[in-house]
């Protein structure tokens, strides 16, 4: 863990869209949870942003992008990022599935998720070289809102039964960590094994919850700046605020479905709170299951 005076690198790995995320985490945290000298950013440029006579030495700039078959393109000089990452907890970002991306304007390829982590990757590999001398980077945390591969969480059920699988979701983790990854931050993986997979390998797992409601959030662990906690929250639980608008003009004609084994326990907990006024045995008839076909 780092300390509370331990400053904050955000790194944006690829492409515009994890630039803007970036951006929004960085202004958010200086802006609202009085981070204005603790958190800093280091953006990097297009390969074809780079002059033809810039030499490939230890002042090369920051370069993040693909190549013509979607090759992950990392490259940047010692000095350019040794001091800059010294002594901070380097906090990559990335959006790892962006389905309408191209490798660059006018291509017709798409970026895959794989482009994305190879990217993620690609990062972990330079910034341990760098590092590798010195070992002053307390921790590399990636924050990625959606988590690739977690679909293959249901793999040792169907081995029961003889019918294998590539373990895509171990593998991706096991190779993050392997690379010098040490947390992870993603937005509601959908399954529990996620979390199992990342602590047995070593990783900090950290999952928001876009069900959770005020109850479950304290504004002073956050360190939610004094007058601004009650608006924080609200963005915090963006599906609770929507319920309750809903709630609102269709109170009586609301259920809720629970798709999936993954998707039970957080149907129950959600419509728990949604429904504070009601007794259990009226509450729990508005949750529908969806049996998943296999």
């Amino acid at each position: 863990m780092t300390s509370q005076s331990t400053r904050l690198l955000i790194i944006p790995c690829s492409g515009e869209d994890t630039a803007k995320l970036a951006d929004n985490i960085y202004t958010i945290l200086r802006r609202d949870y009085g981070l204005e000298n603790q958190v800093e950013k280091l953006p990097s440029i297009r390969r074809n942003s780079v002059k033809k006579d810039t030499k490939k030495d230890n002042l090369h700039p920051l370069v993040s992008d693909y190549f013509p078959d979607a090759e992950a393109q990392v490259d940047i000089g010692r000095n350019q990022l040794k001091d800059v990452i010294r002594g901070k907890h380097v906090v990559l970002v990335e959006h790892l599935l962006t389905p309408n991306r191209r490798i660059a304007d006018g291509d017709t390829q798409l970026v895959s998720v794989n482009d994305h982590i190879m990217a993620v990757r690609g990062y972990l590999d330079v910034i341990s070289k760098v590092n590798k001398k010195d070992d002053t980077i307390p921790q590399i945390t990636l924050a990625a809102p959606y988590l690739t591969y977690v679909r293959s969480h249901s793999i040792e059920k169907y081995e029961s039964r003889g019918f294998y699988q590539l373990d895509s979701l171990r593998k991706t983790l096991a190779d993050y960590r392997h690379d010098g990854l040490e947390a992870l931050l993603t937005i509601d993986p959908h399954s529990f094994k996620a979390a199992q997979i990342a602590g047995e390998l070593g990783i900090d797992f950290h999952s928001i919850n876009p069900f959770q409601s005020a109850r479950a959030i304290n504004p002073a662990k956050l360190g939610l700046i004094e007058g601004k906690a009650k608006e924080l929250l609200k963005k915090i639980r963006p599906f609770q605020e929507r319920f309750n608008l809903i709630k609102g003009d269709n109170g009586n004609h609301i259920y809720i479905v629970s798709v999936d084994d993954g998707t039970e326990a957080r149907a129950e907990n959600f419509i728990e709170r949604a429904f504070p006024d009601l007794p259990t045995e009226e509450v729990y008839p508005k949750l529908g299951h969806s049996p998943k076909s296999e």
